[in-house]
């Protein structure tokens, strides 16, 4: 080869490597500044992401301490309140003490807690002092301890007359009667303004007491020993041959049981419908025994909501599947109240029975009893209210019945004595089975009527 073709390849070689360099060192040069730009970005949102989270966690700080801050000015303002409450009654208490130095510390401790709870300006709310709890627990139970007497004062007369008399107790079964006047108590002669005093002390006495009345022209004596009974909240009877009337004086626990056992004999006895009277019934305290009864009573479903002094509200439902069938009325007056008139209420917006006689109290919310641990007393609260499911509160509105039936004054100054045959309200809840009788034989007529009409045009087709 000769000299001058050996320089030129040899030119050629370094140009290629010359330009490969180039390339590689171009290549080598775009991966660096893809490289530092993935890794600037890849470093801008790492600190985008760290910044957000400083920011949301500086938030959720924030409004931590604003609430913080809010239920902190809450309790300081409810200690401060607690703190002048304390104080003021210290005042009293020093300067008291100063002019009265030998005080009954329990009767004073009462009287401060009756005080108190009169201040929530609940017109249902008491204090009841440790003796007086046992008692009501006593009695919403279904139970009472005494000689069984209830009293009233003659509007006229203002003599002190026995208005009731509770079955099984003492009184019923040595002989007092309904309607007896009471002259003395141990040897001291009674009138009508020691009503109240007199009514205690046949509660809750536990010695023997001797009762003198008048009966007609005839005065007896009578020697009475307090006992622990259980008290008969339902009695129950046939009126005729296919009404069955029952009375019902108070919601008690026990009055479940006495309620389906009334039920049971008057169907066992031929009856298709029941009269509930519940006039003067004030309820009991056991809405448990309400809503036994309102499901032994209605179909399935909701039939009532309860609203709690929280806020919370939950739907009463009937889960039985209506035991008692029939037709029903209820009997009121201006005393029915509470569980009384609810239990009213709920079977008349349902259709199922048919409301008679005087519109209810209006009491729809419900109290329980709330125990102190310093001396086992307790305090009687409003923890809720059962409100109708269309009808909504009946809180100072009442029951409105469906047929108004006002007794007439002769009839109800004789109370529990007055005979169901006299009785003009009784006598409209009869009449109003009466009615839907009539009603029915009157469809039932109708109908009759009607297919006969259609069988001779299809015949004279």
């Amino acid at each position: 080869m000769s000299p001058a073709r050996i320089c030129i390849l040899r030119c050629a070689s370094t140009a290629r490597r010359s330009i490969r360099s180039r390339a590689i060192s171009r290549s080598t040069a775009s991966k660096g500044k893809a490289t530092v730009f993935c890794m600037r970005s890849k470093k801008y949102s790492l600190s985008a992401v760290i910044t957000l989270l400083i920011l949301v966690v500086a938030l959720a700080i924030s409004i931590t301490m604003m609430i913080a801050m809010r239920y902190f000015n809450q309790q300081v303002n409810a200690v401060t309140q607690k703190q002048a409450l304390y104080a003021h009654i210290t005042d009293i208490d020093t300067k008291v003490r100063t002019y009265y130095p030998t005080l009954d510390e329990e009767q004073l401790r009462s009287a401060l807690a009756a005080g108190y709870v009169a201040g929530l300006q609940d017109p249902y709310a008491r204090y009841y002092s440790t003796d007086a709890y046992k008692q009501a627990l006593l009695l919403r139970e279904g139970r009472a301890a005494g000689v069984g007497i209830r009293l009233k004062t003659d509007a006229q007369s203002r003599l002190v007359v026995v208005d009731t008399l509770d079955a099984d107790a003492a009184a019923e079964k040595a002989g007092v009667q309904v309607g007896d006047i009471v002259t003395q108590v141990n040897g001291n002669a009674v009138a009508g303004p020691q009503q109240a005093s007199l009514q205690e002390m046949l509660d809750t006495s536990t010695e023997k007491l001797a009762v003198s009345v008048l009966r007609g022209d005839k005065a007896i004596a009578f020697e009475l020993t307090a006992y622990t009974y259980n008290l008969k909240s339902v009695q129950e009877k046939m009126l005729n041959e296919t009404v069955g009337y029952i009375r019902i004086t108070a919601f008690y626990d026990n009055t479940l049981n006495q309620f389906k056992a009334a039920c049971s004999s008057l169907e066992n006895q031929g009856a298709a419908s029941y009269i509930f009277d519940v006039r003067g019934c004030s309820g009991g305290g056991s809405t448990d025994t309400l809503k036994a009864m309102l499901s032994y009573l209605l179909p399935h479903g909701a039939y009532a909501a309860w609203v709690g002094s929280d806020g919370r509200t939950e739907n009463l439902v009937a889960d039985d599947a209506r035991t008692l069938s029939g037709t029903f009325a209820v009997v009121t007056d201006e005393k029915t109240k509470g569980e009384a008139e609810l239990f009213a209420g709920v079977l008349q917006e349902f259709g199922v029975a048919t409301v008679v006689g005087e519109k209810t109290a209006g009491k729809g919310k419900i109290q329980d009893f709330v125990a102190l641990k310093a001396d086992n007393s307790a305090i009687y609260l409003t923890v809720g209210e059962i409100v109708l499911m269309r009808g909504g509160s009946i809180e100072g509105v009442g029951i409105t019945p469906t047929v108004a039936v006002s007794l007439p004054a002769a009839q109800k100054a004789q109370g529990a004595a007055l005979k169901t045959e006299d009785d003009a309200q009784v006598q409209a809840a009869l009449n109003t089975f009466k009615a839907s009788t009539n009603q029915l034989n009157a469809t039932a007529a109708t109908t009759a009527a009607a297919r006969t009409a259609a069988t001779t045009a299809a015949a004279a087709e």
